[in-house]
């Protein structure tokens, strides 16, 4: 969507951009009929609104794609201050703005109007998914209308109608807000939405009315966009810092080297902090942690009131997660002893540490998301208890991605496993054979194989009765992106067919 039709609608300018959005304009052009706007400056048509977004390459300002949009007779063009004004206008007004982006989202709430009574935002470099997904699930228990936004798109148990495609994370602002409106007719009034540090960053989220926000971890991710974890982590506490307002609440994972900073500047706005984890002694404080079989027993104390559950999945870092959910729907008005008898009935994610099933000999074969290296080793951790035979990686890295992250997960898999399988992941445009070096860097012991089909059945062809292989990276998608094309491909099915056609046996929800 780069073009939004207001014909016969009567909107005016000022419907869109109010005066105290504007920074500098000799006419202030409120009453004006707007019949079309846009920020794609090819698209622009005389009489047009252009609203000019400035590359996000700092070298570049953009100013070609003004003079482009004055030469397609726009009406009105919107720029940031900073941004030269070309000569020859064609007769186009320019308005003065501080921030495109930010106007953008403010925009796209002036003109879908409406949102769920409660949001929740969730933000990190792990765990967004599924923390939203157990809001979701405790929630939809509680009997509330519920809808999540995140990476599987949008979901929700109650049926929503004519809701438009994501293809982000955290979706453009224009898609997002026409979302939340069409959520709020349809009559969801709980909301849980990852906040992605793209989607922060580049204001996609402003305007959200949240009623809290959670920050789950940082680790190395993005470094490609962000340059380090400093501007990386900026991005995240731009959530906090700008975005919830004064006298909500954050959920903080007090386990992080960033807990500190978060809640300065949480408290600095009235924000109230509730932290989870190991380490802290108030908030929810993960005592214990008992591994049963394929269950484990979490012993918590909720502002220092001890509480046994009992959770039907493996992995600490999943009930940190459920911890972060937990406190996130306490910090919108709900009683913990509401919470507690539903966690017992939480389901993970798919593609999050899914046991897709068992080899003839009883050895165990897991998928999980884990495409960083904090994720990568959280994952590992979690299955080894399980393993008392060999444990396999069949793993690779995204291409045109942080480049950085890709011999740091080859040191992890080298160190968490016995035997590791480098494949392709979604090599997009770039050469798969240079990121399988590069990840081979640090993990010079592993075998290659370039099709991930073919590295999926040679892992698993090779368990044996005590073993266990964790298929890594991918998760929950359904396609692989290589060149310029994208072939279906989901790792749960994949598994689970090479598993069935050797004598094994899968879940009853992956046939």
């Amino acid at each position: 969507m780069t073009v939004i039709d207001l014909k016969d609608m009567g909107v005016k300018f000022s419907d869109l951009v109010k005066q105290d959005d504007v920074l500098t304009s000799q006419v202030w052009p409120g009453d004006d009929i707007v019949t079309r706007l846009t920020w794609h400056s090819q698209d622009v048509a005389p009489g047009d609104v252009f609203l000019a977004i400035p590359p996000f390459d700092k070298t570049k300002t953009g100013v070609d794609h003004i003079t482009q949009a004055a030469n397609r007779n726009a009406k009105f063009i919107i720029k940031e201050s900073h941004i030269p004004t070309p000569g020859d206008l064609n007769g186009a007004q320019i308005i003065d703005i501080a921030d495109a982006r930010h106007l953008k989202t403010l925009i796209a709430k002036r003109l879908y109007r409406g949102q769920p009574k409660v949001i929740v935002g969730v933000t990190g470099t792990n765990g967004k998914t599924s923390v939203v997904d157990f809001m979701r699930q405790i929630w939809d228990q509680m009997g509330y209308k519920v809808a999540t936004i995140g990476t599987l798109g949008v979901q929700s148990s109650q049926k929503l109608v004519d809701m438009p495609e994501f293809s982000r994370t955290s979706p453009d602002p224009l898609i997002l807000h026409q979302a939340l409106s069409k959520m709020k007719n349809q009559g969801i009034t709980h909301l849980a939405l990852e906040a992605s540090s793209h989607g922060i960053d580049q204001c996609r989220l402003d305007g959200v009315n949240f009623s809290a926000a959670g920050f789950t971890n940082l680790s190395h991710d993005h470094l490609d966009y962000h340059g380090s974890m400093e501007i990386y982590f900026e991005a995240k506490k731009r959530l906090f810092s700008k975005l919830i307002e004064e006298g909500t609440s954050a959920v903080l994972n007090a386990d992080t080297n960033y807990f500190d900073a978060l809640s300065n500047a949480c408290r600095s706005r009235d924000i109230h902090v509730l932290p989870y984890g190991k380490r802290t002694e108030s908030g929810l404080q993960l005592k214990n942690l008992v591994i049963q079989g394929v269950k484990q027993v979490a012993t918590i104390a909720i502002h220092h009131e001890v509480h046994e559950i009992e959770f039907h999945f493996i992995g600490k870092f999943q009930v940190l997660n459920v911890l972060c959910a937990m406190g996130l729907i306490m910090e919108t008005g709900v009683s913990h002893l509401q919470i507690l008898p539903l966690l017992s009935n939480l389901k993970t994610v798919p593609g999050r540490l899914e046991l897709v099933g068992h080899t003839k000999a009883g050895a165990a074969v897991y998928v999980d998301y884990a495409h960083t290296p904090d994720a990568l080793s959280e994952a590992l951790l979690s299955i080894r208890p399980y393993v008392s035979g060999v444990l396999t990686v069949a793993f690779g890295c995204g291409g045109e991605r942080d480049v950085e992250k890709r011999s740091l997960m080859g040191k992890v898999a080298g160190e968490y496993t016995d035997f590791q399988i480098i494949t392709d992941d979604n090599p997009r445009g770039e050469d798969p054979g240079k990121i399988r070096s590069q990840i081979l860097k640090t993990c010079s012991n592993a075998i290659e194989i370039s099709d991930r089909k073919e590295a999926i059945t040679t892992a698993i062809k090779r368990l044996t009765k005590n073993d266990a292989l964790l298929i890594a990276g991918k998760g929950h998608e359904s396609e692989q992106i290589m060149n310029a094309k994208t072939l279906q491909f989901n790792d749960v099915e994949i598994a689970g067919q090479i598993l069935l056609t050797n004598g094994g046996t899968i879940l009853a929800n992956n046939i």
